[in-house]
């Protein structure tokens, strides 16, 4: 059992301490309010956490949307803009030019606000077993998509692009 102190004030007592290892249902130290310490485990913050007065940000805080968007110039499929934050992501699902979308044809154009900030571009394979066809991305800063493919234009292409916007 730990000694428990009683402090006095002009001779009353007034104050009643004791130590943590006597507390019934503490498993560790206290954590102190200053100095630098390691604290392991999840911590489950139910009020507002903040950091010199001012509120720290969770993922929950950032902006997000996701939007469809159109496929132009004989090419088909389904394509979607996802964002959170600075980070977009684009799903391309079904992408194919059998409708007449050629080589250097554009797929899309990316909205403002949601472009990368230099351009650039990603190779995807076809998502026919049978074909097993090639194409390369272009991602330009103002927001054109293009792609050149291998000389099967019927493929379907199913990927998703990520990049941080500008």
């Amino acid at each position: 059992m730990a000694d428990i102190v009683q402090l006095k004030e002009d001779g009353v007592a007034k104050y009643l301490k004791t130590h943590a290892d006597a507390i019934d249902g503490i498993d560790g130290k206290l954590v102190k309010a200053s100095g630098d310490e390691n604290i392991s485990g999840k911590k489950n913050f139910l009020d507002t956490l903040s950091i010199n007065s001012k509120r720290v940000l969770t993922v929950d805080d950032l902006p997000s949307d996701n939007t469809s968007l159109s496929v132009v110039n004989g090419n088909v499929g389904t394509v979607r803009l996802y964002w959170q934050g600075k980070v977009v992501t684009i799903f391309f699902v079904g992408l194919n030019g059998k409708g007449g979308g050629g080589n250097d044809s554009t797929i899309l154009t990316i909205p403002n606000g949601y472009r990368p900030p230099a351009s650039f571009e990603v190779l995807v394979g076809s998502a026919d077993r049978s074909a097993l066809n090639s194409a390369q991305i272009s991602i330009g800063a103002d927001g054109s998509v293009k792609w050149r493919r291998n000389s099967n234009y019927a493929s379907d292409y199913t990927f998703a692009v990520t990049f941080v916007r500008a």
